[in-house]
């Protein structure tokens, strides 16, 4: 009978599990095999009737003919210690004959729940600080491509400058030429174009300062273009790496979630009992 095989198979168990564990086979009357672990004994015994163990999975099993998984805790025990018991129904082809339970220690249970609340909580914190981190990469990226934009309209006004520049240059070379032309025109004026000479050499004076100056500023917007210039590039830079790290965190946030919600689905196993 496949009964007897549970019987013969139920010592060799306590050699095939890492964990202490306890084995019961029950007919649909009494315990047929009991081998107590030392540090998880319930007290059964062989020839103890069911009627014995009504608090008991394998009570239910037997009753019910299902297959049943609990964790026991110390208040609803009747043998005064905690445990998880798995109860398998035996069928012997189709008739139902008795049943076979295995229990086990909660200690690795209350260490995986543990260890699930503890994951939980670590998780929680670094998904809040992740958020926090997201929120502040975006306002950065936002920020940064803000500081392109005006760096890139402060380059398009130094350009405008340096226009104005040219202009100027222009205009002294022109007034360079003016000035030559009335110095030509006051000497053939001979005494009566005295003064205006002077007022010619004034103009020459100021369009050579004027062409100077020019000079000299063309020189230094060149220096600040291409200042501007270098930080117009770093903001872009600056501004693609922080969209790429906005992304980032964000897929990290992501995957947090992902964690989170497969330590709350331990947890909240965990902490189901299934009553006895």
């Amino acid at each position: 009978m496949l009964i007897q095989s549970a019987v013969d198979i139920a010592p060799y168990l306590q050699q095939w599990y890492e964990e202490d564990i306890s084995v019961y086979v029950f007919d649909k009357e009494k315990a047929l095999a009991a081998i107590n672990h030392p540090k998880l004994n319930l007290g059964v015994y062989v020839g103890q009737p069911l009627e014995d163990l009504k608090s008991t999975m394998s009570y239910r099993t037997i009753t019910t003919q299902q297959r049943l998984v609990g964790k026991v805790d110390l208040t609803k025990s009747q043998f005064g210690i905690p445990y998880v018991a798995i109860s398998n129904p035996i069928y012997d082809q189709t008739d139902f004959v008795g049943g076979m339970t295995v229990v086990m220690s909660t200690e690795a249970f209350d260490t995986l729940l543990t260890t699930g609340e503890e994951i939980l909580a670590a998780v929680e914190q670094i998904s809040a600080a992740a958020g926090s981190l997201a929120d502040a990469g975006e306002e950065l990226s936002a920020n940064t491509q803000e500081m392109s934009k005006e760096t890139e309209s402060v380059q398009k006004e130094i350009i405008d400058v340096a226009k104005i520049t040219g202009q100027m240059k222009s205009i002294a070379a022109r007034s360079n030429i003016l000035g030559i032309n009335s110095s030509i025109e006051a000497a053939r004026a001979g005494e009566v174009g005295r003064g205006f000479a002077v007022v010619a050499e004034e103009i020459r004076k100021l369009a050579d300062t004027s062409k100077e100056s020019a000079v000299s500023i063309e020189e230094n917007i060149k220096k600040v273009q291409e200042s501007v210039g270098m930080l117009v590039d770093t903001f872009a830079n600056l501004a693609a790496v922080s969209e790429e790290q906005a992304a980032g965190i964000s897929e990290l946030s992501s995957a947090l979630d992902q964690i989170r919600h497969l330590a709350e689905n331990l947890v909240q196993n965990g902490r189901k009992e299934m009553s006895i």
